[in-house]
């Protein structure tokens, strides 16, 4: 992905996030710290956000401090819940209905789709079946 010609982008890896603590703890700024991984600075000022916990010292007083391990389960917990769009577009009443075929009526996919045309429905997405050649 990328937005300007020759700019590209990645994900943080767990290596990049124990550089960050490792550079904070050496009172190194966020900005130095961007320059350092070759990210943007946002880059960085969005992880400190992500990976911020409460640390308790030895005198029980409790500071936020940016932990490489919060933001890395954090970032593992987000890759878990995202999944791909839906393929029928927003049609979500026909994804509905096909779901309800297929899992409560025991209809195959291709079923599903002939009961729409048997009956008559009528949804804003028209599909058909996969042909392979």
């Amino acid at each position: 992905m990328s937005s300007k010609k020759g700019r590209t982008f990645t994900h943080l890896q767990w290596k990049d996030r124990l550089r960050i603590e490792k550079m904070l703890k050496q009172k190194k700024k966020p900005g130095e710290i961007a320059a350092t991984l070759r990210v943007d600075s946002s880059t960085i000022y969005r992880e400190l956000k992500w990976g911020q916990t409460v640390q308790r010292d030895t005198h029980l007083v409790d500071r936020m401090v940016y932990c490489a391990e919060t933001a890395e389960r954090k970032y593992q917990e987000n890759l878990r819940v995202k999944g791909p769009d839906i393929k029928l577009g927003n049609d979500y009443e026909l994804a509905n209905y096909i779901e309800g075929k297929i899992a409560d009526d025991g209809y195959s996919p291709e079923a599903a789709l002939h009961k729409i045309k048997e009956d008559g429905l009528i949804f804003s997405v028209t599909l058909s079946r996969w042909c392979r050649q």
